[in-house]
């Protein structure tokens, strides 16, 4: 109930309070909620551990009926924002050093694994050639390039060899935006 000193009593402490303790609600006649800041505070808390289970249901649902949404912000975050990103890379980097050294060795296997016995000579040259042409052209244009396999190592459905006619290079946006695809 509203009065003349701008006062409210909580429906959950059952103290009188400041109209500036609770919450905005212009739905109501007064403008506030019902319970005041602490005491909503607490039943939002208690209510989502609750509710926990059915909240990540339909938060995994509503993501899944809407992942081209949240795959276009995070990419326009990121290339809005590609400073932080680096730094926040770099930062990832530096705490899981023994992370970042298993991924990079498991992605030096899938490429011995990748690359046939069967390889001349002269089909190296060719793999080495695209492995520089792609740093000359970082050089050259000032975008980053990278030597992308066009059928991936490790694909969802193929996958392909480490060979010289399996390779190509593309700037490295391109590449990653690709992605493991074909």
């Amino acid at each position: 109930m509203l009065m003349e000193n701008k006062v409210k009593q909580c429906t959950s402490c059952e103290e009188t309070k400041e109209l500036s303790l609770f919450e905005r609600d212009s739905r109501k006649l007064d403008g506030v909620t019902r319970r005041c800041l602490a005491c909503a505070k607490e039943y939002k808390a208690r209510w989502n551990l609750e509710n926990r289970e059915r909240q990540l249901t339909l938060k995994r649902k509503y993501y899944q009926e809407h992942k081209e949404v949240f795959a276009l912000r995070s990419k326009c975050w990121k290339a809005q924002n590609i400073e932080k990103k680096r730094a926040s890379n770099r930062d990832w980097n530096r705490r899981n050093k023994s992370l970042k050294n298993l991924y990079s060795f498991m992605r030096r296997k899938r490429h011995r694994q990748a690359t046939p016995s069967w390889l001349t000579e002269q089909d190296y040259m060719k793999i080495a050639s695209l492995y520089i042409l792609a740093k000359n052209a970082t050089k050259l244009w000032t975008v980053d390039h990278q030597v992308d396999h066009i059928i991936p190592l490790s694909g969802k459905f193929v996958s392909g060899l480490h060979v010289p006619w399996n390779l190509q290079v593309l700037p490295t946006d391109l590449n990653r935006v690709k992605s493991n695809k074909v």
